[in-house]
């Protein structure tokens, strides 16, 4: 299995997982690799320059998520144009809505709302009394997301060989019934 991880911080999408660059001048930004988001053609998001590491254990996992985790940024932070358009977005597809007001995070998420996987949401709150507006507002995001429909799909990449026999099975299927509406029969 290839894990990544990267961080969202002010419309700036980072790779978490990348080697430090020696040759950058501030501590922050040795830390810092800057990921392209872009689109692929086909309606999909495509991060480009991310790094993907391959695990095999949970304790691989674990140590990738420590090792990125002491590279994110952390400070109080008030609530930001991503998180106030995520929940746009959310309103947007449980309402089924036409329009959806995508950004960077909602651009990166597009997949897991409302599309084609199956997502899980983790609500991360915190029993104090100073975080309860936070704690209320997560809730909330939790609460209306859940309403999402998806409808997954496998996400199979075909070998060239597999490939090919499937095409050569579906240009039969198609002459099977242009020769049945040929003759009548279909």
């Amino acid at each position: 299995m290839k894990v990544t991880f990267l961080e969202l911080y002010n419309e700036e999408v980072t790779d978490l997982l990348a080697q430090e660059d020696s040759s950058r001048s501030s501590s922050e930004d040795k830390q810092k690799k800057h990921v392209s988001l872009m689109e692929d053609g086909k309606g999909c998001v495509v991060l480009r320059g991310l790094e993907e590491e391959v695990v095999y254990s949970a304790n691989d996992i674990y140590a990738l998520l420590e090792r990125g985790s002491s590279k994110r940024r952390t400070a109080d932070t008030l609530l930001n144009k991503s998180l106030l358009t995520l929940g746009r977005v959310i309103n947007a597809l449980v309402e089924h809505s036409s329009h959806m007001p995508y950004i960077e995070l909602t651009r990166l998420l597009r997949d897991s709302l409302g599309r084609k996987t199956e997502t899980c949401i983790i609500a991360t709150i915190s029993p104090s009394a100073h975080s309860l507006e936070e704690t209320l507002s997560t809730l909330d995001y939790a609460y209306r997301a859940k309403n999402i429909k998806n409808k997954p799909e496998a996400n199979q990449k075909l070998s060239k060989p597999v490939l090919l026999i499937y095409l050569y099975l579906e240009l039969e299927r198609m002459k099977e019934g242009l020769h049945k509406c040929k003759s009548g029969k279909g």
